[in-house]
């Protein structure tokens, strides 16, 4: 989770997404939600501060992310992984299949 000063919303917590997925959420890249993939990355690699993250199929391909997998917290070190906080309202509605102005 991080914050982002969304521009229909306000500043709103949500979820750390990639580059494509955040352009599917905007509306200007077409990623599926049911395509996308959710994981956790384990921040301690003791189970205990798992911090989740969806990404596209071709993000989890380039980076052998599996649905619902735990990843090392080296995983959020990693330069090429590029994660950034979404509006939790507008990652809701694309996720429904809704706008995000209609949330």
């Amino acid at each position: 989770m991080g914050a982002e000063l969304c521009q229909v919303h306000g500043v709103q917590l949500g979820q750390l997404c990639c580059p494509h997925v955040t352009s599917a959420i905007r509306g200007s890249l077409e990623v599926l939600p049911d395509s996308a993939v959710s994981a956790n990355i384990d921040l301690l690699d003791d189970g205990s501060k798992l911090l989740p993250i969806v990404v596209c199929q071709s993000c989890a391909a380039r980076f052998n992310i599996a649905v619902n997998a735990n990843l090392p917290g080296e995983a959020f070190e990693r330069e090429e992984l590029i994660l950034a906080p979404r509006c939790g309202i507008c990652f809701a509605a694309w996720r429904d299949g809704r706008s995000g102005s209609d949330a």
